[in-house]
C-alpha cells in the first residue's frame, strides 16, 4: 500500500474511513432530503407494501408510533403460528392474534400471514407428521 505520507499514515486512514463511511452518509442524505423526512411506507407505497413482523407488545408506546409512521403491513413473529393459537387439544388461544389484527385494522394496514405449520410446534394438531 502506498502512503501519501511515510512518516505519518493519517492521510490514508482518513482516505479509507471516508470511503466506509460513504454509504452511511448516502443513507443519511437519502432520508434527510426533506425537513420531514418521507417514511418508508410513504416511499415506496406505488411500488410494494413495507411490513414489519410483531409481537403483541409492539403494538403499544414507543414502537406502536414507529410501526405505524413506517409500515403498512405486518405479519404475526410468533402469535398466529399453530403452537400459541392451539397449545393443546379442545383449546385455543387468539388473544395474541386478534390483538395484532386489530391494530392492523385501526391502523388501515394490511395483515400477512406468517407460518400456519411450524414443525416445532405443530405436534398435537397434527400427530404422526413430525418426528
Amino acid at each position: 500500500m502506498t502512503h501519501l505520507n511515510n512518516k505519518d499514515n493519517r492521510p490514508t486512514i482518513l482516505f479509507f474511513c471516508s470511503l466506509s463511511a460513504l454509504p452511511i452518509l448516502f443513507l443519511v442524505l437519502a432520508f434527510t432530503r426533506n425537513k420531514e423526512t418521507e417514511s418508508l411506507k410513504d416511499r415506496y407505497e406505488d411500488y410494494f407494501p413495507i411490513g414489519v413482523a410483531v409481537r403483541p407488545s409492539d403494538l403499544s408506546g414507543e414502537t406502536a408510533k414507529l410501526i405505524q409512521a413506517q409500515f403498512n403491513s405486518i405479519t404475526a413473529e410468533n402469535a398466529m403460528k399453530m403452537g400459541p393459537i392451539h397449545p393443546e387439544e379442545n383449546r385455543y388461544f387468539w388473544r395474541d392474534a386478534d390483538a395484532i389484527v386489530d391494530f392492523a385494522s385501526r391502523h388501515d394496514m394490511k395483515v400477512r400471514g406468517h407460518t400456519l405449520c411450524w414443525h416445532t410446534n405443530s405436534r398435537l394438531a397434527f400427530p404422526g407428521c413430525f418426528r
